[in-house]
């Protein structure tokens, strides 16, 4: 959770959670120093006593979005999180936002809209301060109210198996999409006005020769150190500790599901048994290490099930049109509860969503059921329409689906150290450039180890192949203006890991890149249209770093 990471980006209500956890991470990172009284004698004593225990984060950064709902108390916990911020000497960044108009504005819940703002929000800044963690109070207490709030709502093991400890950050691929519209509209504007420059810096710039290794960085996830103690130890830390923190009135407000559940369930639960808490967060892991265990025999089913297409020997897009099929006949052999789960991997695949995105509710329990009545024997030629434009359609004994409207895309969008952060095509990117060459190697152990301690399959990318979601590239090789584009019909490319080029449409195809998506897929390209890299394909092997490359350029993409 914490080995081997840049930055922590810390969010910080005010609150007993929140600021218990701030200093818990500030004494382990400044060996022993805190908020409480008779710190800095501690923290001399702890490091004498201890010198190797301090672990290697370069800095914490603390997050605070006021919420716009408490009016002026909302203001003082801002307030209160600057003050705090500046007696330890950190970096803070505040913001505010009007969630009870946005809720109103898109009809939707105030608790769900602040959830979706606030993490948008968190993002946005652990990427702006180099923050690799977003750290937040979750504890079990909160692990035990979310499990009975979703079993309430008869969610499934997916919903039970509630927080995780460490996740990908939940924020919404719409929200973010409509937000970064003009931007990317900006940048499209940029890239024709700036494509002449580029071309001719391209034509003085050489490159390295063969890379030795390729670097993944994964996007900042979100953890939760305190999700192992229960919200009353962490109330019994902040009087041990004498921390001063702020109060929440809304939490009492039993208008609030939450709050009901946790002034009237809990409570009740724990009459009957006093340790109901610890009770339902292991729950809570044993139906997650079931959730793990399913999704990967529902990917190995759909696999089995699929049905492919031809290949075609001119890259005719007529044959890419973004449709999946799969056997009826496959799909009617599995058990009822697996075969749902498959359906429902079929769905995000060809969705290109995310778990998150599922569990949220943009596909119900209610769509998938009729789904599953299209493969009864009296529904060939049936379709239903799902939510984000796909279409789901009996074929004799196939299962179709395509989202609709998937045209290649006619998008440039130019990427440069100047305009480093771009949307396109459902991707965030960004570049930076003239980076030491030294850090190569360094970097490569940190994607090993992460790779290897919380595995990508966990956070929903190898599903779909995104295993190169960031890569090291030689910086001199590079020109100074790259472009984002959609594939042409027969690009092909000469990639680490291949002997020879290959067709770009072929390599998707090889790293389970969704069909619906191939057509549209963001490729960063030079100008004069030479591939460099793509999210979930290997870079290039003219412009991938290698040991002697003497400075580095990193590109990172992360899913909108």
């Amino acid at each position: 959770m914490l080995d081997a990471i840049t930055g922590v980006l810390v969010a910080v209500s005010g609150g007993p959670d929140s600021v218990a956890l701030l200093e818990m991470l500030l004494r382990l990172t400044s060996g022993g120093r805190g908020l409480g009284v008779g710190d800095e004698q501690e923290a001399k004593s702890s490091s004498a006593a201890h010198p190797n225990t301090q672990l290697p984060i370069r800095h914490l950064h603390i997050a605070h979005l006021d919420h716009m709902l408490r009016g002026r108390e909302s203001a003082e916990d801002a307030e209160f999180v600057r003050a705090l911020a500046d007696r330890l000497g950190l970096q803070i960044t505040i913001n505010s936002a009007d969630v009870r108009a946005a809720a109103e504005a898109a009809g939707r819940g105030v608790e769900e809209t602040a959830r979706e703002i606030r993490y948008a929000f968190l993002l946005r800044v652990a990427k702006e301060t180099g923050c690799d963690r977003i750290a937040v109070g979750h504890t079990m207490t909160d692990q035990a109210e979310t499990f009975v709030m979703r079993l309430i709502r008869g969610a499934g093991s997916r919903g039970l198996a509630a927080i995780r400890a460490v996740s990908a950050v939940p924020v919404s691929r719409q929200e973010k999409a409509e937000g970064g519209r003009q931007k990317a509209e900006d940048s499209r504007q940029k890239a024709e006005g700036g494509t002449q420059k580029a071309e001719e810096d391209s034509l003085s710039t050489g490159y390295c020769l063969l890379p030795s290794a390729f670097c993944l960085l994964p996007s900042p996830l979100l953890i939760r150190p305190l999700l192992c103690i229960t919200r009353e130890e962490v109330e019994a830390y902040c009087r041990e500790r004498q921390l001063e923190f702020r109060t929440d009135v809304t939490n009492q407000d039993s208008h609030y599901t939450r709050n009901r559940i946790r002034s009237e369930v809990i409570p009740a639960m724990t009459a009957i048994n006093p340790r109901v808490v610890e009770s339902i967060a292991r729950a809570a892991e044993n139906l997650a290490s079931d959730q793990d265990a399913l999704d990967s025999l529902s990917i190995s089913l759909l696999d089995n099930a699929r049905i492919e297409s031809p290949d075609d020997p001119d890259d005719n897009p007529a044959h890419d049109d973004g449709s999946a099929a799969y056997s009826v006949t496959v799909l009617l052999e599995q058990p009822p509860g697996i075969r749902r789960r498959v359906i429902i991997e079929a769905l995000r695949l060809a969705r290109g969503t995310t778990d998150a995105e599922l569990a949220a509710g943009e596909v119900s329990s209610t769509h998938v059921r009729a789904v599953e009545a299209l493969l009864s024997p009296a529904a060939s030629g049936k379709r239903v329409t799902l939510p984000g434009g796909l279409e789901v359609w009996r074929e004799f004994d196939d299962l179709v689906l395509k989202k609709a409207g998937v045209e290649p895309g006619d998008y440039q969008i130019a990427i440069s150290a100047s305009d480093r952060d771009v949307q396109a095509a459902g991707f965030g990117f960004t570049l930076e450039r003239d980076l030491p060459g030294a850090l190569l190697k360094s970097v490569i152990e940190t994607t090993q180890r992460e790779r290897a301690r919380i595995g990508l399959d966990r956070i929903g990318l190898d599903r779909i192949g995104l295993d190169w979601m960031a890569v090291a590239l030689a910086d001199c090789a590079l020109p100074d203006c790259l472009i984002i584009r959609a594939r042409q019909p027969g690009e092909r490319a000469h990639v680490v890991g291949q002997r020879q080029t290959k067709k770009l449409k072929n390599l998707m195809i090889d790293h389970r890149i969704p069909s619906s998506r191939r057509a549209n897929w963001p490729l960063v390209t030079t100008p004069d249209g030479r591939y460099v890299w793509s999210p979930g394909l290997p870079p290039a092997l003219e412009f991938a770093a290698r040991d002697e490359s003497q400075r580095l350029a990193i590109l990172r993409a992360s899913a909108i």
